[in-house]
């Protein structure tokens, strides 16, 4: 993994340029005078408050990264090693790997010892795990927005979480049960063609998913797995929340889930330079959708993307000359013992 400067700052640029864009073409709308206002009557305290959230989703995401890359035999990472990853990742787009933090990932995980496959496999793990923690919040945020009687467009978002996610948890179950999960992990003979290829990149998705199962299964032995997610998500809910608080705005705590979980969603594509743009303009109306006036929304949209988005770029490009002592540190990792009872794919 190697840093080119000048792809860099050209990535730091557009980021830059698109969040701005996208900030200057929702402000017209919200109106100006009102965003400005709105930053003159924060309050400071709270705002710095945010950096807490952020700490706590380092913490659980750091928890649940170490677990799940040792399950069932997996490379045992260091804490420092797992802390440095984790940190490269949430910058990945400005460190080179075009295919963002799941990219940091993978690179791990083969620089641990991990086999091509088993790379791939724990990388769509980890991110499929990470993914889950949220759905499962949206869900059960959506449930007491509709027994509390939510109308509108919040009403609706929160419907779509209700029946979203338990199509997509039988789904994951189906196809990751018994024989019908091992034929589906199974790679084609033929390595050459389009076919084939997309036929591999199937089965190592169902290969991450089984291995999720896994983690599910055995919430006990991967206590850090299933709780870490959970926490980092916890942590960013709260830099929301705070960053709202601060202008002023009280949003009930499910509305909030609902309206950040359905902005990650709309900006799910590996978008350019990490999304900016997208998703400022994206948390802004789905928190509008909620209640919250608009150019408050902007606001806190504008505070939530710095903390959670362009403070952890610092650390990542500190980390950026010590990735050759990073990959020493990896290449000497242990495997964790094999768990008899938890069999994965090969």
């Amino acid at each position: 993994m190697k840093l080119d400067r000048r792809k860099t700052i050209v990535a730091l640029v557009i980021a830059a340029a698109l969040s701005a864009g996208a900030v200057g073409a929702v402000g017209e709308v919200a109106d100006y005078g009102k965003l400005v206002d709105a930053f003159r009557r924060a309050d400071g305290s709270r705002l710095a408050l945010c950096l807490v959230g952020e700490l706590a989703a380092y913490a659980g995401y750091l928890l649940a990264y170490r677990t799940v890359a040792a399950v069932a035999g997996g490379p045992l990472l260091r804490y420092r090693d797992a802390l440095r990853v984790v940190t490269l990742g949430f910058g990945a787009f400005l460190v080179g790997s075009a295919a963002g933090a799941l990219g940091v990932d993978f690179y791990a995980m083969k620089k641990a010892g991990a086999t091509t496959r088993e790379a791939a496999r724990r990388s769509l793990a980890l991110n499929t795990l990470d993914g889950s923690g949220l759905m499962a919040f949206a869900f059960v945020a959506g449930v007491v927005l509709l027994v509390r009687g939510a109308s509108g467009t919040a009403s609706s978002m929160a419907l779509a979480w209700v029946c979203a996610v338990p199509a997509a948890v039988a789904g994951a179950a189906w196809v990751t049960s018994g024989a019908r999960g091992e034929r589906f992990v199974r790679f084609p003979d033929d390595t050459h063609g389009l076919r084939s290829k997309v036929r591999t990149g199937f089965a190592e998705t169902i290969g991450g998913v089984v291995l999720v199962r896994q983690v599910v299964m055995h919430p006990v032995r991967y206590a850090g797995g299933v709780l870490g997610y959970p926490l980092f998500w916890l942590g960013d809910f709260f830099i929301l929340w705070m960053a709202l608080y601060a202008f002023g705005v009280s949003l009930d705590p499910p509305a909030l889930v609902v309206a950040e979980a359905t902005a990650w969603v709309l900006t799910l594509l590996p978008l350019p330079a990490g999304g900016s743009g997208a998703a400022e303009a994206a948390m802004t109306f789905t928190l509008h959708a909620v209640g919250v006036p608009l150019s408050h929304a902007l606001s806190a949209a504008i505070v939530y993307r710095v903390v959670s988005f362009w403070l952890p770029v610092v650390p990542a490009l500190l980390l950026v000359p010590q990735v050759r002592s990073l990959q020493r540190g990896l290449e000497a990792s242990e495997r964790a013992e094999p768990d008899p009872d938890v069999a994965l794919p090969r």
